[in-house]
């Protein structure tokens, strides 16, 4: 059995959507929405992008690497371009990793309900903004 980039959403929202559940739902709720928003990356990154190394990305991790694929596509000058909705794929992305890293290994810190909620209204921006560049190519 396989699933889905949106069944992982489907997922974080279900878990974040659940009352007075304790903290550890909530913070697997942010954790399931940052990777339907790395796997959706990850599927752009792999099909549309140029191959090769990130230039921000070398001696990185993974994660990292993808992040620097889409921020290297900043084009001073080209703002409301492709180009630099790509770039915002990039930063949102970086940002709602933070997010799960927060989640998954700051365990001292609270994570409310909100904090998780918040996660995926990022993560869906970004397989908007996907869904938006991958028409924009179609177009091209």
């Amino acid at each position: 059995m396989s699933i889905e980039i949106s069944d992982l959403l489907k997922y974080a929202r279900t878990l974040a959507n659940k009352e007075d559940c304790g903290e550890v739902v909530y913070r697997t709720a942010a954790s399931r929405a940052y990777y339907s928003a790395y796997h959706g990356a990850l599927f752009f990154s792999e099909s549309f992008l140029p191959k090769g190394e990130a230039k921000r990305g070398e001696g990185k991790g993974v994660h990292q690497r993808l992040i620097s694929r889409f921020l290297d596509h900043q084009k001073p000058g080209n703002e409301g371009t492709t180009h630099n909705s790509i770039a915002d794929i990039g930063r949102l992305l970086k940002n709602l990793k933070s997010v799960r890293s927060k989640a998954d290994y700051n365990l001292e810190s609270n994570f409310p309900q909100s904090e998780s909620m918040e996660a995926i209204a990022r993560s869906e921006r970004i397989l908007r903004l996907l869904d938006e560049a991958i028409k924009a190519k179609g177009t091209m």
